[in-house]
């Protein structure tokens, strides 16, 4: 059977958040809202997870992309794509005390800390092919989820792509967007 005959489909999802949080009260007390607490409170909403310093976003990534191998039953090995998808631009660059702000200044290695690259080596993927997806604001995991589908029709000796969505509001942004309250958070896919 070949595979555009076989159903590609989800095999393992994760999804991991910050143990930070505040609640909606905090939040508005910050500046971080826009509308009444009782407005978000009312739409559902109760608070936000957030990212301290001490707990970089890509140790998070990490473990949900673990959890997500394991939910689908799957060593490393089996991974024949990674894809990180993140929509916004400042989450593909790996932290680190050295160079904890994006790629400027004197130092043009300084943008070269791809927070994927970082990844395929802390799971020890190595036959995976990686790859970015970014500008696609909300529908940047949809927009991985696709890809990956779309490389295993392309592909059919390859059978499981690893999607790990990534976003981080920077600190002292407001995290209310279009009446959502905005976490940040990881989470995981894996496409077979």
């Amino acid at each position: 059977m070949n595979q555009t005959s076989q159903t590609i489909g989800l095999s393992g999802v994760a999804g991991v958040l910050p143990g930070y949080q505040q609640d909606l009260n905090q939040l508005n007390a910050a500046g971080l809202l826009s509308s009444p607490p009782e407005t978000l409170e009312a739409l559902g909403f109760q608070r936000a997870h957030l990212c301290e310093p001490e707990v970089p976003l890509e140790q998070l990534a990490l473990e949900a992309a673990q959890l997500a191998l394991n939910d689908a039953g799957l060593r490393p090995a089996d991974i024949d794509f990674l894809i990180w998808a993140s929509a916004r631009p400042e989450n593909h660059l790996r932290t680190n005390d050295a160079a904890p702000t994006p790629a400027s200044g004197r130092d043009p290695m300084n943008g070269f800390r791809y927070a994927s690259a970082w990844l395929q080596d802390a799971l020890d993927l190595h036959n995976a092919d990686v790859l970015a997806v970014a500008q696609q604001g909300c529908s940047t995991m949809f927009s991985a989820l696709g890809i990956a589908r779309s490389l295993l029709l392309a592909e059919p000796r390859r059978q499981h792509a690893l999607c790990v969505g990534v976003d981080m509001l920077p600190r002292g942004a407001t995290r209310e967007i279009f009446y959502n309250v905005i976490s940040d958070a990881p989470s995981a896919v894996v496409v077979s």
